[in-house]
């Protein structure tokens, strides 16, 4: 399965425990990378989190934050590393 398979299935699977997806979101970070540098990885990241931000619409800013946090600010990290 492709790492853009295996992360929207975790996102799917955890979509609607916001806590939970941002929690486990931190070991995700290479899997992110590798949807990003795929063919269209930006907008296909880009899609899943947008579902996500639609089903909660009442902490879209805060969940916002926690998934930048989580994964960008992570991935940053290890390209600077």
């Amino acid at each position: 399965m492709s790492a853009l398979g295996r992360l929207v299935l975790y996102c799917l699977r955890h979509a609607r425990e916001p806590e939970e997806l941002v929690r486990g979101l931190g070991a995700w970070v290479d899997v992110a990378r590798d949807v990003l540098l795929a063919p269209n990885g930006v907008a296909a990241l880009r899609s899943v989190w947008r579902y996500i931000l639609l089903v909660h619409k009442d902490c879209r800013l805060s969940l916002s934050i926690l998934i930048h946090r989580q994964v960008f600010l992570g991935l940053a990290a290890r390209w600077n590393a």
